[in-house]
């Protein structure tokens, strides 16, 4: 199963698309630092899951698999 969430707003340069996943990283200016996209990568990687984030129009898209269980 795949799952994306997409939100308005402004577009992530494609050189930091990358990056966003690192502890404590963001594209902004201001004072703030994230766990928030580290601590989610983390525990997509623990379940193999594939996941990622793409630019669209005047859009970003955060994207993640998960396996169903069959039985």
């Amino acid at each position: 199963v795949t799952i994306s969430i997409e939100n308005d707003g402004e577009p992530i340069p494609e050189a930091d698309l990358h990056k966003i996943w690192n502890k404590f990283y963001t594209t902004s200016n201001n004072s703030q630092r994230g766990l928030g996209l580290y601590i989610v990568s983390n525990i997509l990687k623990a379940h193999g899951s594939n996941y990622g984030v793409v630019n669209l129009n005047s859009r970003v898209k955060f994207y993640f698999t998960l396996m169903l269980d069959r039985e």
